[in-house]
């Protein structure tokens, strides 16, 4: 485990370090990036979760980025049917879920706390990962409900409005989040977040909620 002591600046040049591997297109370090994934997900951190040590958080999460980037077929490959057009869900598979998974988590982490500029950094990167490989809907199929999570606590976030100066962002990605499968949203996830997921409603006020919420718009309830 890394002493907390010399942390930021032995920490953040070392992971600055891996960065420029797990970017490296050629397939020379393609053997490293389980251990990398594993350094950072089993020592650093659980040494930086509950810390207030913004910048290495920062380059932590930046190495991650790069590792789903630079090597999204280390989780996900796809069949030569579905290169081809044949697209189904059946003929994608998931590989080192566990470590897709834990990476994914401290994302969703990072959101329930206070630090904005790591909350809009992340919030970025899924959309970028988004925009590039369809990342909520490979959140979808993967075990645990990871994409219902990350909608929950983006939303508890908007209706306590500790990241106000983030509303519009983080709207964006719940729109996006839900256009996965609208009717699975509107239909079941939001009623059910609206009467269970929220404290402190009258049950005249959640009904108001739910009749505002207009199915294939960006949500944009207001708490």
């Amino acid at each position: 485990m890394l002493m907390v002591y010399g942390l930021d600046l032995f920490g953040c040049r070392f992971l600055r370090l891996l960065q420029v591997v797990v970017k490296d297109p050629s397939s020379a370090f393609k053997a490293f990036i389980p251990n990398i994934i594993r350094f950072c997900m089993e020592q650093i951190y659980p040494v930086l979760a509950n810390r207030d040590v913004p910048d290495i958080k920062s380059v932590m999460f930046e190495l991650l980025h790069g590792v789903l980037v630079s090597h999204w077929r280390h989780f996900f490959t796809t069949s030569v049917l579905d290169k081809v057009g044949a697209s189904s869900k059946s003929l994608e598979r998931i590989e080192n879920e566990d470590q897709f998974m834990a990476i994914m988590k401290a994302i969703g982490e990072s959101f329930l706390q206070p630090d904005i500029a790591l909350f809009k950094q992340n919030l970025a990167s899924m959309e970028s990962l988004h925009a590039k490989s369809r990342l909520y809907q490979k959140l979808a199929l993967v075990r645990g409900g990871l994409l219902s999570q990350l909608l929950n606590v983006l939303l508890h976030v908007l209706a306590n409005k500790s990241h106000d100066l983030l509303r519009e962002e983080i709207t964006l990605v719940l729109h996006n989040m839900a256009a996965v499968d609208f009717e699975n949203f509107y239909g079941n996830f939001l009623p059910h977040f609206l009467w269970s997921g929220l404290d402190g409603l009258t049950e005249r006020q959640r009904e108001e909620l739910a009749r505002g919420v207009d199915m294939h718009k960006v949500p944009r309830v207001c708490f």
